[in-house]
């Protein structure tokens, strides 16, 4: 009797043991704020974040114990609210730098002591910092800016002898490759002069805001678009499998994976693959930003929500091969209420025929947004419902054997 026992607590732990799986876990980020970008660096975790109030500002956060405890940096130490923070590491020194509505300022001791910067360019207020080899680049009103003595001084640079604002740069070998934002028909420069003079380099690459490195791979997020070059930026190609239309957060390497920061979740791509990891099924849409390190992959929201799972979880071998959802799941729409339109996401676990139907409360169907056969993998649909009424309206999957229905309002 006591084996019997015995046995059956141990078929008890096993079945406890399959039944907990990887958890997302919500940092104690304040509910006033909106998170917009997450930086993690030196052991510290910094977020800019927008006022969800008219009465507060928007400002940049500090969390020293990955999310747990938060302090607002700007509130301390400037006496003003900042507007973006760049992290970066050059020659064995660490520079922080944050953007405020009084000044440039940086910290080279953790944010022990901060050192005022020079904040004019061109004869407005420094905006966002890119940063190459040391050098440091910002762009204005379709003018870019370089400064050699980080921050100190300013100087204008041109590309192929036109004014023109600079989206992304990245460092590849000995040459810098840049993307700019406004040109009117180039978009991608070479310099290999650490950016002193542009030319004309490479085709295929659109406006983009964001480069990484994966490997010898370059990527490219234009927005909503993504695109990758094996060649060193002579030729790009775009990188598909995400939902369409929505806007890339932030690309990092993770080994030889692209991590991806969407505004529909976190993947993550093998170089030599192209098949998406999707990892934020317990999070629902839409991120506003997101990060990695070494220990955690973390993922904010618009509604001032972030989240932190740990990467070994996820990861035992980061060449381990990527895989697609093995499991059938339907998100709550975003946003919602909504006015007039909304998105809607879903995972299928296999190749099945899928439709996604919306009813009235009388369940009387007023759309078919998905009619057809999928394979296996994430999905998402954005619609507009102006032809329909504000009140309360249900959406249905059905996958096979699987059916949910969720509810959603429509508010005009």
């Amino acid at each position: 009797m006591k084996k019997l026992k015995l046995v059956e607590i141990l078929i008890l732990i096993v079945l406890i043991t399959d039944v907990i799986k990887p958890q997302w876990v919500q940092t104690n980020f304040s509910s006033k704020y909106s998170p917009s970008k997450i930086i993690s660096f030196n052991n510290n975790l910094y977020v800019t974040a927008h006022a969800r109030l008219v009465v507060d500002t928007s400002g940049v956060f500090r969390s020293t114990d990955s999310g747990t405890t938060w302090s607002r940096l700007d509130n301390v130490m400037f006496e003003s609210y900042c507007t973006d923070i760049f992290t970066f590491s050059y020659s064995g020194t660490d520079y922080i730098y944050v953007t405020t509505d009084s000044g440039l300022f940086c910290s080279t001791n953790n944010c022990e002591t901060w050192v005022e910067k020079n904040s004019i360019a061109g004869g407005e207020t420094i905006g966002s910092i890119k940063e190459a080899d040391g050098i440091l680049y910002t762009s204005k009103s379709q003018h870019t800016y370089r400064s050699s003595d980080f921050g100190d001084s300013w100087q204008e640079i041109l590309f192929n002898n036109s004014n023109r604002g600079v989206g992304a740069i990245i460092k590849k070998d000995n040459f810098l490759i840049a993307s700019v934002l406004d040109g009117v028909a180039d978009f991608e420069f070479k310099s290999l002069d650490n950016g002193l003079t542009w030319s004309s380099y490479g085709s295929g690459l659109y406006q983009s805001n964001l480069m990484t490195l994966v490997g010898d791979y370059i990527y490219a997020a234009s927005f909503t678009v993504l695109n990758k070059s094996t060649d060193d930026g002579l030729t790009w190609s775009g990188v598909q499998g995400l939902p369409s239309g929505y806007y890339y957060m932030n690309l990092k390497a993770y080994g030889d994976y692209l991590f991806c920061a969407h505004m529909t979740g976190i993947y993550f791509q093998h170089k030599d693959s192209t098949t998406w990891k999707f990892v934020s099924t317990d999070i629902p849409p839409f991120l506003s930003c997101g990060e990695i390190d070494e220990n955690y992959i973390y993922a904010g929201r618009f509604d001032s929500l972030i989240y932190r799972r740990s990467l070994s979880e996820m990861f035992t071998d980061v060449n381990e091969q990527p895989s697609q959802p093995t499991e059938f799941k339907l998100e709550q729409n975003y946003p919602n209420p909504f006015n007039p339109s909304t998105s809607i996401q879903y995972a299928i676990g296999s190749r099945q025929f899928v439709q996604l139907k919306v009813y009235d409360v009388l369940g009387k169907e007023v759309a078919t947004l998905v009619d057809e056969e999928k394979p296996a993998g994430m999905y998402n649909v954005h619609f507009s419902m102006n032809n329909l009424s504000s009140g309360i309206y249900f959406y249905q999957l059905k996958a096979g054997d699987y059916l949910e229905t969720k509810k959603m309002v429509l508010l005009k």
